[in-house]
This record gives C-alpha cells, sequence and structure tokens, in this order.
C-alpha cells in the first residue's frame, strides 16, 4: 500500500515537473524576440515525440502507464506541433514580404 502511493505521488510529481518545464520554456520561446522561434522549438517536439514512442511501448501489464500520462504527452506533443508550424509560417510569410518589397 505504502509502496502504491509513493509510486503514485513520484508520477504526480513527475507530470507537474514536466509540466513546468514545458511552460517555462514555452513561456522563454514566446518571449524571445531576436532568437528563431522556429529552430527553438523544432528539436523539442521531436524530442518530446521520441520519448513518447518508448512509453507507448512499456511492457507490462495493460494500463501499466497511466493513461493520464500518455495523454499529458499527446497534448504535449500536439501543442508543440501546432507551435512548430505556427513559427514556419510566421518565417515563411516574412520571406514572402521581404521578396515582395524588393
Amino acid at each position: 500500500m505504502l509502496n502504491s502511493v509513493k509510486s503514485i505521488g513520484l508520477t504526480i510529481g513527475s507530470a507537474a515537473w514536466l509540466m513546468l518545464d514545458f511552460g517555462l520554456y514555452f513561456w522563454l520561446i514566446l518571449k524571445s524576440r531576436h532568437r528563431n522561434r522556429l529552430i527553438e522549438s523544432g528539436p523539442l517536439t521531436i524530442l518530446v515525440f521520441l520519448t513518447i514512442v518508448p512509453l507507448s511501448k512499456i511492457p507490462g501489464p495493460p494500463g501499466s502507464v497511466p493513461v493520464w500520462v500518455f495523454a499529458l504527452w499527446t497534448i504535449s506533443v500536439v501543442l508543440l506541433c501546432f507551435t512548430t508550424l505556427f513559427f514556419l509560417a510566421q518565417r515563411i510569410v516574412g520571406a514572402v514580404r521581404r521578396l515582395k518589397s524588393k
């Protein structure tokens, strides 16, 4: 019983720490003015996606990875993909505007 509670506490703590890290990283990316946001968000998207693949393949009884942890990772990947696509579109629009102004 105590090990179960400790395991649940560690899982919740890890998820909270992960969300705090993602939130801080998103905030820093959005507030950066002179850096390339596409280059900053792209590798993070790939990293999160590549960590979700082994997470989904953990052997064991069904439910060995809690559904909410998997959902959290999935939501993170989707948000990161949309963020990366937004920054890509922003770069394309800027390039087109520069070409038209010449």
